[in-house]
Parts: C-alpha cells; structure tokens; sequence
C-alpha cells in the first residue's frame, strides 16, 4: 500500500466583484487619528457617511473612519512592535 503525497496545483481564486488597487487610497493612520481632535474625527467620519459619529466614543469614531476607509479600498496603516512568543 503505497500512498501518494503529491500535490495537485491549485486553481486560480475566483476574482470578487470588489474592486481594489494596489494604491493605497488616500487615508489617514492610526497615529494620524490619535492625535486629531473629537471634532476633526467627527468631520471625517461625516465625509466617509459614518452614521451618528457625533454618538459614538471617541475610539468608536476612530474605528469607524478606519473602517470606511478599508471599505473604499484602503489600507488600515499603523505602526509598532509585534511580538511573537512561541511556546
């Protein structure tokens, strides 16, 4: 009984119907955002059409800026150590 390990190639992913570029559309960072005021957040989160940001925390605003920005093609771009621990 032998068993076969080869592997058989992989078929192309199917393309989305999302559009999206390499660019990186133009955006702000995380870092950008931390130090914007609550009122800067909430005129950003207005132009991106974040529902009610005027309701939301200050963190939530941040959140939803960067998520709008993610759903019209961008990235979500921060900076920082990741550490990675094996065990």
């Amino acid at each position: 009984m032998s068993e076969n390990n080869s592997q058989q190639p992989r078929k192309p992913s199917k393309p989305s119907n999302k559009t999206r570029s390499h660019t990186p559309v133009k955006g702000a960072t995380i870092d950008d955002l931390r130090t914007k005021s609550i009122e800067e957040l909430v005129a950003m989160a207005t132009e991106l059409n974040v529902e009610d940001p005027n309701e939301l925390k200050r963190q939530d605003v941040i959140f939803e800026i960067l998520k709008a920005q993610t759903a019209q093609g961008g990235f979500i771009l921060f900076s920082g150590i990741l550490e990675i621990m094996q065990v």
